[in-house]
Parts: C-alpha cells; sequence; structure tokens
C-alpha cells in the first residue's frame, strides 16, 4: 500500500463505531481498522455480485 486518504464520516457513523470498540472484544484497536475491514468487504461482494 501506498499512502492514505482521508475519508469523512459523519459524527453520528463515528459515535457507533466507538460504542462497537469500547463494548466488544473484536479484535479491532481503532476506527480504521473497522473502517478498512468494511470497504474491504464491501468491495469483495460488490466484485462477486455486479
Amino acid at each position: 500500500m501506498t499512502g492514505y486518504v482521508t475519508i469523512k464520516l459523519p459524527k453520528d457513523l463515528g459515535r457507533q463505531i466507538d460504542q462497537l470498540l469500547s463494548q466488544q472484544n473484536l479484535g479491532y484497536t481503532s476506527r480504521a481498522e473497522i473502517v478498512k475491514e468494511a470497504v474491504r468487504t464491501f468491495l469483495a461482494n460488490k466484485t462477486k455480485n455486479p
């Protein structure tokens, strides 16, 4: 991977991610990890089922 981009999320969505991080032991340590995983999953599903 070469570099990063910045993506803005609505504050409410950020709070929901924070709640998930604090309440669940999912192995994620940051919002960025959750968002990257979600985007990877989304892209994988879209390329399988266009």
